[in-house]
């Protein structure tokens, strides 16, 4: 198994740079550290992590969780969150952001350490079950499930880069003979 990367994107120096040493010490790799949503959306782009520690009250006009939303649903990449505040309303908002966790800063090693192995087993099942679910399970092949996924996908990405979409459907007759 390859050494996880990680992204923090932190933007109180001290702790990010306590963080970035922990997680060394610990046997990780930190690509970047990043202080706000946009750092951190173009670190994903020039080399994708396998998780990202994301600080809450970011740099920037989107906080954490909003900018953890729009990771997940470009990217699939889990997120833990790291955060000072644990009031009601921002653990209510983390949780329906479908974070993969939430630390209280400061943290300790034992329990960063942690929340991270879990969240990457649970990444790795919910990707496991998620290729069970796009492919038949007889021939193997993609099933209508996929090509509705990519499609959606392919129609945002072309949205974003405001560039052309075509696609080209063939059937083919007689396919389970």
């Amino acid at each position: 198994m390859t050494t996880p990367l990680i992204l923090i994107v932190e933007d109180e120096l001290i702790i990010a740079r306590d963080l970035s040493q922990k997680l060394r010490q610990s046997g990780y790799q930190v690509s970047e550290v990043v202080s706000s949503g946009a750092a951190a959306l173009a670190a994903i782009e020039r080399r994708a992590p396998d998780i990202i520690l994301m600080d809450i009250v970011i740099k920037g006009e989107r906080d954490g969780i909003d900018v953890a939303r729009e990771i997940y649903e470009r990217f699939e990449i889990p997120v833990i969150y790291l955060t000072a505040y644990a009031d009601e309303d921002t653990l209510k908002r983390a949780e329906q952001s479908g974070a993969y966790g939430y630390l209280l800063k400061p943290c300790n090693e034992r329990e960063m350490r942690a929340a991270l192995q879990l969240a990457l087993q649970k990444h790795q099942q919910y990707q496991a079950l998620q290729r069970q679910s796009l492919r038949d399970g007889l021939t193997g092949l993609h099933n209508r499930r996929f090509l509705d996924e990519i499609l959606l996908k392919e129609a945002e990405k072309a949205k974003r880069g405001e560039y052309p979409l075509s696609a080209a459907m063939i059937d083919i007759d007689h396919f389970k003979k």
